[in-house]
């Protein structure tokens, strides 16, 4: 157990086999250059191959970009020290709208009800907006915070917290008040405890945590505390002489569901998006880029709907998009 820290708050104004073809050499950045694929596996390990995704576009110029967020409107919400900026799925313009009051955000995430959640390490706030931004509808922050690692919000507005520094993800109620004496999941090792957790994502009816410095995705009961459910430690596949091989995770920082139901994971020591079904979590396919040049992406965080796959390589300062065939 954690004690809750003192908390403020305040409310005002208006709130995821066939072998896949070879990928395409080049690609077609935003302002029209080309932009050569990064090598994959520079450290020569067995690694499966992808079966269903096509590298379709990158867009640079995303430098400073922590987070995104692919919300079910249709657009697509990057955090960066530019604040938070909505764009259309091309990731070339967006509606314009303005989210004042953000200082240095680093996590972005969209609640069921549509409002956009903003965590703010320029003044270490959660920030509560509508989706076409203004000013913040709550504001509130709580004294144990020290580096936030990941933010969600189931159907009741219970708001989840993850601090990677301190270990531990804390429930929130739609005002900023602790919802738990206890943590959901406090600082230690097995299920429903955490260590230096990162992504997290509501899917409907449990909370998935990228649990990073355990090399885990856990699924936990956002109802309960420290009640995990399952977890995944990496991806298993056959290599081209037919034999098991596992390949565990590598600091995995982000995970996200589909409602074709499919679990995605983010891993950024092994470079790739690794997809599996959700039923029995059985490996399914891989999200990477092609082999032939270049430095494999360092991936920083993911957005997902049926059909794509959104990501931050923030190597390059871009944003990487795949498409299902």
């Amino acid at each position: 157990m954690r004690g809750m820290g003192g908390l403020t708050k305040s409310v005002s104004g208006k709130t995821a086999g066939a072998l896949m073809v070879i990928f395409t050499l080049g690609m077609l950045a935003s302002c029209g250059q080309r932009i050569e694929a990064p090598e994959e596996n520079p450290w020569n390990k067995e690694l499966p191959l992808p079966d269903s995704y096509v590298f379709n576009y990158e867009r640079i110029g995303f430098e400073t970009a922590t987070d995104l967020e692919l919300a079910r409107g249709g657009l697509l919400y990057i955090a960066s020290a530019d604040g938070v900026t909505p764009y259309y799925q091309d990731v070339l313009r967006g509606p314009g709208w303005t989210f004042d009051g953000i200082i240095d955000p680093v996590v972005v995430s969209e609640a069921p009800d549509g409002h956009i959640l903003v965590a703010d390490r320029g003044d270490m706030n959660v920030k509560v907006f509508e989706s076409d931004g203004g000013s913040p509808v709550v504001t509130f922050t709580d004294s144990d915070w020290a580096a936030f690692g990941g933010l969600a919000a189931d159907d009741s507005g219970t708001i989840f917290v993850a601090d990677r520094e301190m270990s531990f993800v804390r429930a929130y109620l739609p005002d900023g008040t602790p919802k738990f004496t206890e943590d959901i999941a406090d600082s230690g090792f097995g299920l429903g405890h955490v260590i230096q957790p990162h992504g997290l994502y509501y899917d409907g009816r449990y909370l998935w945590i990228a649990d990073t410095g355990k090399n885990w995705i856990q699924e936990v009961n956002p109802d309960s505390v420290q009640l995990g459910l399952r977890f995944l430690d990496g991806y298993t596949y056959e290599d081209e002489e037919g034999n098991e091989v596992k390949l565990p995770f590598s600091a995995p920082v982000d995970v996200a569901t589909d409602t074709d139901g499919f679990v995605y994971v983010t891993d950024q020591g092994n470079r790739r998006i690794f997809k599996f079904t959700q039923e029995d979590l059985a490996p399914f396919t891989t999200v990477n880029y092609d082999t032939s040049a270049g430095q494999p992406p360092h991936l920083r965080a993911m957005g997902v709907n049926n059909k794509s796959v959104f990501a931050i390589d923030d190597s390059l300062g871009s944003i990487l998009v795949w498409d299902l065939k």
